[in-house]
């Protein structure tokens, strides 16, 4: 079972409307928050979305971890590391010609600080 556990959004969005983008990160991390408080009725209503059964989607998510508005900078960092070895991956075989600094890409500004 997959679940996304980082989210893109586009830097034009993030440049024009920051309040707009920030609103939606506390939206999510309290989404993030209800979901580790209340698994089993977060599997119950994410199932169907899955087409599992809740049971199935309940043990899938005792597997992952959920980072919330506490602990994001970690995730973040991990993140980071993994951009930067898959970019320098890419490289080294010759699927991109210049070795980018992965790091300059990240802006987490309109995010609240834990």
């Amino acid at each position: 079972m997959a679940s996304p556990d980082i989210m893109i959004i586009s830097r034009k969005l993030v440049d024009q409307q920051p309040d707009l983008v920030r609103k939606l990160t506390v939206a999510i991390f309290k989404g993030v928050e209800y979901s580790n408080a209340n698994p089993q009725d977060t599997a119950e209503t994410v199932a169907h979305y899955f087409r599992k059964p809740s049971e199935e989607v309940l043990a899938a998510m005792k597997t992952f971890k959920f980072f919330g508005d506490a602990d994001w900078p970690e995730h973040m960092k991990l993140h980071t590391a993994q951009m930067q070895f898959l970019a320098h991956w890419l490289y080294d075989n010759g699927k991109i010609p210049s070795l980018p600094d992965t790091a300059k890409w990240e802006n987490t500004s309109f995010i609240p600080k834990p």
